[in-house]
């Protein structure tokens, strides 16, 4: 099974080699990258390639995923994870850590609420999107998997120690126990509850939208849902 490497990756190149900031976040731009590039091999292979590059090609240079690659195929005893064959059934993530056991379920449920997972039951998938997980500004995560990542990341840069007593947790069990410790709020919108929430006021004006300048009814009714009160918290759930 491909592992996702990409964060062990970078924060071995910062240990070795100084990065800026701006490099830092260039190299997460390129997690897609380098998982593909570098998850078909063990970690511990990956990050022998790294050091290797490091004595014998240069200390101060940090290396490509190329050149990374290249050392991983030139080096003998080194063999690829075997794929595992393609599972008869599609399983839910599951934990059996009970202290996050809580906040472990009420994370799965939103997901699959949000059809960010798929519930085991094709049956019981959703006929039509109704929910969504909220950003920071209120509107629905774009790309929520990623933006979840980059919390998990951050939450685990902040208090690691939450996160070292257990040192094999899956992505979802790391990003429970963020949830468990107010490190992550996640909020997700019932887009029904929102609509029918909305002031009347403001329908008026989405209903009669044909009557006027699209573009002008489109800034008009933003306005009036900005200056709403309740645009951040009708129809928001929290998990």
């Amino acid at each position: 099974m491909i592992q996702e490497i990409a964060e062990k990756y970078i924060a071995e190149l910062s240990r070795l080699y100084p990065i800026s900031d701006k490099g830092a976040d260039k190299l997460r731009d390129a997690s897609d990258q380098i998982d593909a590039a570098l998850g078909c091999y063990y970690w511990t292979d990956v990050r022998g390639a790294i050091e290797k590059y490091f004595r014998t090609q240069s200390d101060k240079q940090r290396p490509r995923i190329a050149q990374i690659v290249q050392i991983l195929e030139n080096t003998r005893g080194i063999s690829k994870i075997q794929p595992d064959p393609e599972p008869d059934e599609y399983h839910l993530p599951r934990t059996k850590l009970w202290s996050i056991q809580d906040a472990f379920d009420r994370v799965i449920k939103a997901m699959i609420r949000c059809e960010i997972l798929k519930p085991e039951n094709p049956m019981d998938a959703p006929l039509a999107p109704g929910y969504s997980l909220l950003d920071t500004n209120n509107l629905p995560m774009l790309n929520p998997k990623r933006r979840l990542r980059e919390m998990t990341t951050a939450a685990k840069n902040r208090r690691p120690d939450l996160f070292a007593p257990y040192p094999s947790l899956s992505f979802w069990e790391e990003l429970a126990v963020a949830v468990q410790h107010g490190l992550i709020h996640l909020r997700v919108r019932d887009w029904h509850a929102s609509h029918q929430g909305v002031p009347g006021n403001i329908r008026v004006v989405i209903a009669n939208r044909d009557t006027n300048v699209m573009g002008q009814t489109a800034d008009r009714v933003n306005a009036m849902i900005a200056a709403w009160p309740g645009a951040a918290t009708v129809g928001v759930l929290e998990v």
